[in-house]
């Protein structure tokens, strides 16, 4: 599998071998991945950890909320379409019970209506899938710096 670099690591004049290239967070987080495509929350697990954040996975609502009174994340990535409960549930569910959690909704929904439901349901932001590495990227590092439209 090969992932592209980021803008921020080819301005600092990356080489073919990485050297002198910090991939590490300004700060790290604590951040939940939830998708039920193994494959999809694989790789997304190990490029958010290349980033130097720490990683939890869960594969289903249900195991989503369970992670967050565990695992304590700062950030959860949240697909909408879930086994068990919707995405749109989880993020209700977490908004009322950790009002400091910063939910990002990681969908194949695009539609405009789709994002109003994410942030209605309690999203701080929308993203669709495959995600803009770049955006996603800046997000994590915003956390809750990040202004809700």
């Amino acid at each position: 599998m090969r992932l592209p670099i980021s803008k921020r690591e080819k301005a600092k004049g990356s080489s073919p071998g990485g050297e002198g290239v910090s991939t590490v967070a300004e700060r790290t987080r604590r951040v939940l991945i939830v998708d039920d495509n193994v494959d999809a929350v694989e790789s997304l697990r190990m490029l958010t950890e290349h980033w130097g954040h720490d990683v939890v996975v869960a594969h289903s609502g249900p195991e989503a909320i369970a992670a967050v009174d565990t695992f304590h994340p700062e950030t959860a990535l949240v697909d909408i379409g879930l086994p068990g409960i919707s995405g749109y549930e989880v993020a209700r569910v977490l908004r009322a019970q950790h009002p400091e959690l910063f939910l990002v909704a990681m969908t194949g929904y695009g539609r405009d209506e789709d994002r109003k439901a994410a942030l209605a349901s309690g999203f701080d932001a929308h993203l669709v899938k495959p995600a803009n590495l770049d955006e996603l990227e800046s997000l994590l590092a915003r956390g809750h710096a990040f202004i809700r439209e």
